[in-house]
């Protein structure tokens, strides 16, 4: 590249229409730099990326796009072969010198943000095989962070808004949405593995800060590069929003007292320093706070003339004067003038010598001077939240702001007596309560408030969850006195403990020795051979007079569902019903063989061709064809796509099993969100897979009905990327389901925050007698192109109970634009070969867990499923049977009505499936089963399989017998 020069032509950028801009007019200037970009990029060449996006970018916006944008991507796309990552790229620019010059429309804003995701989506699930310089990557962090702050900031201003503004917020209400600004930020970081890369880079294994980040064996930077600043974006988003704890954690793998990625780039420098300081500063943390506003001011008096040519240059100014103000605050607040620099604090006396010392006094006045640096210094707050366009339109973007101050001047009111105790400390050694009191004019108890207030102000929790002093001087009272200690440098005792464990392993060693000799003695003097002498060698006990090796295996409690069962079939009484069940029942109370079942099965022994010999380890052909098409629909484009991999497993619970199995060893996140209450077996399943468990509200107990803002709540605080556990229909206990349009206020806060679904589909067409209306949730998860997993059971829908047959769906992510930008043209992985690959490590969960799958159950399946009269006469039973427990709902329903049960019954006909949570309690389930020989689980949720025409009203009868007796 020849530099900047070929770039600066003279020619109008306005083409030749006089009457203003031209989008679609390129300029060769334009031309040259866009088409000689796309080469460069494709080549790696990072260093003459970085000159032209330095250098050329801005010397052609200055002399051509000072007060209109550059021309549109669809203008330039021809010259660059329709490049969609170059264009994304383009289009990031574009927007950023949208910003920097211009005044966004709406319109624009919201378009950024789509640019914006689709760039990450690229990152994210792409390969893209790029080396950008940091300078771009960061800016994209802080551009994308900058975009989010300035679109809150503005839509907090409603008051002066127009009718088709408000239209257009609510037409968009995601965009610049908070969750997915912190999920795309959090998403970068994970998928970039840069944390495993920094501890790695502590232990010698990696070297990322000696390259500043850069691959030179010939892959990418990008994902890694944006990964790492996307820990300072994180940082600056919490500062914004007043989570600093939040915001500190977030950046805890950088190690900021050393050099650096975040040093290579001087805003990213300044930006990581002052939200670190300021974060600092709002936490109590003060002597951090000083520590690190001094190094950075330093470095900004010593590189700043090497800075003064670049765009960044005001911003860095003024990011100094404001560390500065902040630094002032500090100390007033805390006085460590020792850490400060001679020419840090040389400058600092000559802004604000005059202001710190007036601030000192924690008068009227100290406190307008706290408000007024700290107005100046913070961050820009926000609120994330949109207006309620359905009252009167106020603005509210000084909201945050006011809220911070408030905060922050009630600390400092907190301190007003602390600086006259920090005055006697520094003057006395010792001092008795009574004359401390007499000099500060207030009594002896007040006085012990006001020390134990100091001590608790000037100490802080560091990250490590120890705590540390930011005091110069310390205290303790002994009786009535006061002595003061001065601050010491800690001890380091890491010699010392190295000492201490060499001598443990050397007492270690003659320990064994010793124990080696007697053991020789003891064979010695009892003359019996080595392996009977030797306690570690001697069999273990086999004959009927010793104790069992296995004696203090104790007696595991009953499952509590298999259970009530055990309890029912002990109970001779002639009335007694089960409704603990989980199997269908027909209205004589009977199990059921489905006709179709039995058509199958007489077909399979009709076969002489058929053998028994093994399956493959993933299953039946057939079966997991036909399974897949079955839950996610014969045109679903993730099958169409190939982006599906199927295994028989057993059963539900055997198909739940391996899949978390398999996200355990390669799902980067291993904690996964059960439903509150769930089927009791779910937490053993994912527990004993190595997945930590938590839980998200579901059920209302008051409503008996389902706990939406509680479930959107848990889910939009559950961490990006958890693994959440969802019911595809027929929720198992309570028979409490979503609606169509909850359902999809579930996806779209999951797919905000990368949160993986996990279906359980226990009841398709069992809950409703349909079968795709009973899939619709899985669907609706599939068709957004995003990753889900489907544990698949045909027990319930088929009645085959005790066959064991499930399966288990994994649908990729379906993202399939065009990811590089290579010199060869290479495509991007596909997502068929991601499904394949899936399935070869499902093998390796299958095979030492069950080996292969049988092969009964499956082939009736796969019998039915394939065979079109067959299936409909499935889908004629399988409506039959929900038919049939929809009108035990009814009647049960109309039975407690007739008897003037207290209480609103609705719940029973509003559930659908299985299963329904009566609302009764375990105190009314125990009186149930005494006095009607009616056995239900201890929560109250009973089978309604298990009832009949002849049985409702014993149920009736002893339910409203327990409502009115039982407490």
């Amino acid at each position: 590249m020849a530099g900047a020069v070929p770039y600066d032509s003279e020619q109008s950028a306005h083409g030749d229409s006089a009457s203003g801009y031209d989008p679609n007019y390129v300029p060769d200037s334009v031309k040259s730099f866009v088409v000689h970009m796309y080469r460069q990029i494709r080549e790696k060449n990072v260093y003459e990326i970085h000159q032209m996006y330095e250098t050329s970018f801005q010397s052609i916006s200055d002399r051509f796009f000072k007060d209109v944008p550059w021309p549109s991507v669809d203008a330039v796309a021809t010259y660059v072969d329709n490049d969609h990552v170059f264009c994304l790229l383009y289009r990031e620019m574009w927007f950023r010198h949208l910003y920097a010059r211009l005044s966004p429309t709406l319109k624009q804003r919201i378009d950024s943000w789509d640019n914006y995701c689709n760039l990450f989506q690229v990152v994210l699930h792409g390969v893209v095989n790029m080396q950008l310089p940091n300078q771009w990557l960061w800016d994209m962090v802080d551009e994308f962070v900058y975009q989010f702050q300035s679109f809150c900031q503005y839509r907090a201003k409603m008051k002066n808004k127009t009718e088709q503004e408000i239209a257009l917020l609510r037409q968009y209400d995601q965009a610049w949405n908070v969750y997915g600004v912190l999920n795309y930020l959090q998403a970068l970081v994970e998928k970039s593995s840069i944390i495993q890369i920094l501890e790695q880079e502590k232990e010698g294994l990696e070297q990322f800060t000696a390259t500043d980040g850069y691959d030179y064996s010939g892959g990418s930077n990008v994902l890694k590069v944006l990964g790492y600043f996307s820990m300072i974006g994180l940082l600056r988003v919490h500062c914004l929003l007043g989570d600093y704890h939040t915001g500190l954690k977030c950046i805890l793998p950088i190690d900021i007292t050393q050099q650096g990625v975040y040093t290579s780039v001087i805003g990213s420098h300044i930006t990581t320093i002052y939200h670190y300081g300021f974060a600092n500063l709002m936490l109590r943390k003060y002597t951090e706070a000083i520590r690190e506003f001094n190094k950075i001011l330093l470095y900004i008096f010593k590189t700043k003339q090497y800075h003064q040519k670049s765009p960044q240059y005001e911003q860095i100014l003024k990011k100094n004067e404001q560390m500065y103000a902040l630094l002032a605050v500090t100390l007033s607040l805390c006085p460590q003038l020792k850490l400060v620099e001679e020419t840090v604090n040389s400058q600092l006396r000559e802004k604000y010598g005059e202001k710190m010392l007036r601030m000192q006094r924690f008068d009227d006045e100290a406190f307008a001077l706290y408000d007024e640096l700290f107005s100046y210094a913070c961050p820009k707050f926000i609120t994330p939240s949109a207006p309620s366009y359905d009252e009167p339109l106020v603005n509210y973007n000084q909201d945050a702001y006011r809220l911070q101050l408030k905060l922050f001047l009630y600390e400092v009111k907190q301190q007003q007596l602390l600086s006259g105790i920090r005055t006697f400390l520094n003057v006395y050694s010792t001092i008795s309560l009574a004359k401390l009191a007499s000099y500060m004019e207030v009594d002896e108890h007040t006085l012990r408030t006001v020390l134990m207030t100091y001590k608790h102000k000037m100490h802080s929790v560091n990250s490590d969850g120890k705590i540390v002093s930011n005091m110069d001087t310390n205290f303790y009272i002994d009786d009535d006195m006061v002595h003061v200690v001065e601050s010491k440098a800690p001890k380091k005792y890491g010699d010392y403990f190295m000492r201490q464990i060499v001598k443990l392993e050397g007492i270690m060693t003659d320990i064994d020795r010793i124990k080696l000799e007697i053991n020789a003695l003891v064979r010695h003097l009892q003359g019996s051979p080595l392996d009977a002498a030797d306690p570690c060698l001697a069999a273990a006990p086999t004959s009927a007079a010793q104790i069992s090796v296995f004696d203090h295996v104790v007696r595991a409690p009953e499952d509590p569902i298999l259970g009530v069962t055990v309890a029912y079939n002990k109970d001779p009484s002639p009335v007694k019903l089960n409704l603990g069940v989980g199997a269908y029942r027909t209205e004589e109370g009977k199990p059921l063989v489905l006709n179709v079942v039995r058509k199958a099965e007489q077909m399979l022994v009709n076969d002489r061709s058929r053998v028994k010999e093994y399956l493959p380890i993933v299953g039946l052909a057939d079966f997991n064809k036909l399974s897949a098409k079955l839950i996610l629909g014969a045109d679903s484009p993730a099958i169409q796509d190939n982006r599906v991999t199927t295994v028989q497993c057993l059963s539900g619970t055997g198909s739940l099993r391996v899949g978390a199995e398999f996200l355990a060893r390669h799902y980067h996140q291993h904690t996964i969100y059960i439903p509150q209450p769930t089927w009791g077996n779910h937490v053993k399943i994912f527990g004993l897979a190595g997945l930590a468990v938590k839980t998200y509200r579901y059920y209302d107990p008051a409503t008996r009905g389902l706990n939406f803002r509680g479930l959107l709540e848990d889910l939009g605080s559950a961490p990006s990327g958890a693994i959440v556990l969802l019911h595809a229909c027929a929720h198992n206990p309570t028979g409490v389901d979503p609606t169509a349009q909850e359902w999809e206020q579930i996806r779209q806060l999951m797919r905000l925050k990368a949160l993986l679904p996990f279906f359980d589909s226990a009841y398709q067409g069992f809950a409703s007698g349909n079968l795709d209306a009973d899939a619709q949730s899985i669907r609706m998860f599939v068709r957004d192109g995003g990753e889900c997993l489907v544990a698949q059971s045909y027990a319930k829908n088929m009645g085959l109970y005790g066959e064991r047959v499930g399966a288990l769906s994994m649908s990729i992510s379906g993202f399939s634009e065009r990811l590089t930008v290579s010199v060869k043209d290479e495509q991007s992985t596909g997502s068929a070969d991601v499904a394949s690959r899936v399935e070869s490590q499902l093998k390796l969960v299958i095979r030492p867990m069950y080996s292969n799958p049988p092969i009964h159950g499956a082939s009736i399946v796969a019998t039915i499923l394939k065979d079109r009269a067959m299936f409909q006469e499935w889908e004629v039973e399988l409506k039959a049977m929900a038919d049939r427990i929809i009108s035990m709902r009814k009647q049960l329903f109309d039975a407690l009505r007739s008897r003037g049960t207290p209480g609103d019954w609705s719940h029973i006909i509003k559930q659908i499936g299985m299963f329904t949570f009566t609302g009764l309690n375990s105190t009314q389930v125990a009186f149930m089963t005494k006095e009607y020989h009616i056995y239900l689980t201890s929560d109250g949720r009973i089978s309604m399989a298990g009832l009949s025409s002849r049985t409702v009203p014993h149920l009736a009868d002893a339910i409203h017998a327990a409502v009115t007796k039982a407490a």
